[in-house]
């Protein structure tokens, strides 16, 4: 499939999971042959199975940017958030991609564990050397879908969360960029006024237009993924077409 997305003609590859990392060299294989066609990644990881090997051998590709997830400032709140004791080893990855000399980003999730947490995790993502840090309220997917109940932040809560990213950003302008990731039903709305630039496809081969998206549009287990491409670039020019008649 990777040869077929290169024929295409892709510009970009998210490489993302689950934890893509658990594939090994299967990966770097992959990645490969995308990178033969030139096509740039971004690359999100939590971190745990990145070492100085695997680093090596990742930092001959082309990056927008490398994204490592870390949910705590602290030990106890990132591992409360994942489930398993791995915060020494996302600080270790961040650590190693930034000294790659690869574009480094943070992405942390807020939930009601951590959200009072949130000025020292900014800060941390600075001192990491990171070029952007990514936060705001935890997303519907993965583990949260079992604890939801235990980790959604109350309405004054998120308040107080993007008043405080606002006033990061403003600390940090020209240094590192802080930006507010979009609740669930807000990234939706954007998403359905906006040109799609985006296919997704699941290991099991089901394709979407994003993650979040509530819906699939195909599966590349049983339709060759040119035609999933068609649908998603009928889609893009038709909303090109309708926005140009208005």
């Amino acid at each position: 499939m990777a040869k077929r997305l290169g024929e295409i003609g892709i510009f970009q590859c998210v490489i993302s999971g689950g934890e893509p990392t658990i594939l090994g060299d299967s990966l770097i294989e992959i990645m490969e042959i995308l990178d033969g066609y030139n096509i740039k990644f971004i690359f999100i990881s939590n971190g745990f199975l990145l070492d100085e090997k695997f680093i090596k051998k990742l930092s001959k590709f082309k990056y927008t940017w490398f994204q490592i997830s870390i949910d705590g400032s602290r030990p106890e709140l990132h591992n409360y958030v994942r489930g398993v004791n791995c915060w020494e080893e996302a600080i270790r990855a961040a650590n190693l991609v930034k000294r790659a000399g690869l574009p480094l980003v943070i992405s942390h999730a807020v939930v009601k564990k951590n959200y009072l947490y949130l000025d020292e995790m900014i800060d941390l993502s600075y001192l990491l050397g990171a070029s952007r840090m990514m936060t705001g309220p935890f997303t519907y997917t993965g583990r949260a879908l079992i604890n939801g109940d235990e980790l959604e932040l109350s309405k004054e809560e998120k308040i107080k969360v993007y008043d405080l990213i606002a006033e990061k950003a403003e600390k940090y302008k020209g240094q590192m960029e802080v930006l507010a990731s979009a609740e669930e039903p807000v990234g939706l709305r954007v998403k359905a006024s906006e040109v799609n630039g985006v296919m997704l496809v699941r290991p099991n081969g089901d394709v979407k237009i994003d993650c979040i998206a509530p819906f699939k549009i195909g599966n590349v287990l049983e339709e060759d993924i040119y035609i999933q491409y068609g649908i998603v670039l009928a889609e893009m020019y038709g909303n090109i077409r309708e926005s140009l008649s208005m």
